[in-house]
């Protein structure tokens, strides 16, 4: 509610984060990234909440899978679904 100003958390961040640059990205493939991260949480999710044979593990996939990539845009630079929105363009699946 308060923003940055009362968590020691953000004030901190905020002091780390002062000189650095945004990155300006291209819209599209990261709205596709935010998709996918948004269909793995939520198929997590459902995978854990629903009881079927193996669904604790069929949700683990699915949470692993999504801390990998996020993992790899946040240490890494390297958006997974960024790369897969490219291949889906050159295979013809997304439309330009």
């Amino acid at each position: 509610l308060a923003g940055t100003c009362l968590s020691p958390l953000g004030r901190l961040a905020t002091v780390l984060t002062w000189p650095m640059e945004p990155k300006p990205r291209v819209g599209r493939p990261k709205q596709f990234a935010a998709c996918c991260g948004f269909l793995f949480a939520m198929c997590g999710s459902v995978s854990y909440l629903v009881n079927f044979p193996s669904h604790t593990i069929t949700g683990s996939v699915f949470m692993g899978m999504l801390a990998i990539a996020t993992g790899m845009e946040g240490v890494f630079d390297f958006c997974l679904g960024c790369a897969f929105f490219k291949i889906g363009i050159q295979l013809g699946l997304i439309p330009q």
